[in-house]
């Protein structure tokens, strides 16, 4: 297209066959005389629908979004790719986490394993159970090295009264009694 750039009647012509919706009910209704050249029509377009640019999807939009009560899953996800695809420079896997802050715990629990398939999913999967944690959607989660960890027959590990140490035993606090002259 770049021999045309310059051929405000070409232009002008192929943009009208690339218009959908409401762009091509406006284009539609516009004065043809109005619109004399290139330069007229991107500033009439803009003009108009520069309102769309200022409404764009954010990162808080997806965050807010929410499924329908009569929406499937598959199709509440597609929705939030749609709006997802709306905002530049996302990184798939915040998608993903954003997706799955927006699910209910039951939903938020069982698909946080499977939101990468790689081993820099681990990472990924880690944050992720990080974040749901401080988020309340996951109790804290146990040692796995301690898990398997089984005491022997008899071993016990005890404390009693004679070897408790209270810590900080040097330092004692006194409380501040302020007194207000009147």
């Amino acid at each position: 297209m770049a021999p045309f750039s310059t051929d405000d009647k070409f232009l002008m012509y192929s943009f009208m066959f690339s218009l959908t919706g409401s762009a091509i009910t406006w284009y539609n209704q516009l004065d043809p005389r109005s619109i004399e050249s290139w330069s007229d029509m991107t500033k009439a377009f803009l003009a108009h629908f520069r309102y769309l640019m200022d409404l764009a999807p954010t990162r808080d939009t997806l965050t807010n979004m929410s499924r329908r009560p009569d929406e499937s899953l598959t199709a509440y996800g597609q929705r939030f790719r749609e709006v997802a695809m709306l905002i530049p420079s996302l990184p798939e896997r915040e998608v993903n986490s954003l997706f799955l802050r927006t699910l209910p715990k039951e939903y938020f629990k069982a698909l946080l394993p499977k939101i990468t398939e790689s081993f820099s999913s681990l990472i990924v999967i880690g944050e992720a159970m990080e974040a749901a944690i401080k988020m309340g959607y996951l109790d804290e989660v146990s040692d796995p090295v301690r898990k398997g960890y089984k005491k022997k027959e008899g071993e016990v590990h005890s404390a009693d009264q004679a070897d408790f140490r209270p810590r900080n035993q040097g330092h004692q606090y006194y409380p501040l009694v302020a007194t207000m002259n009147q």
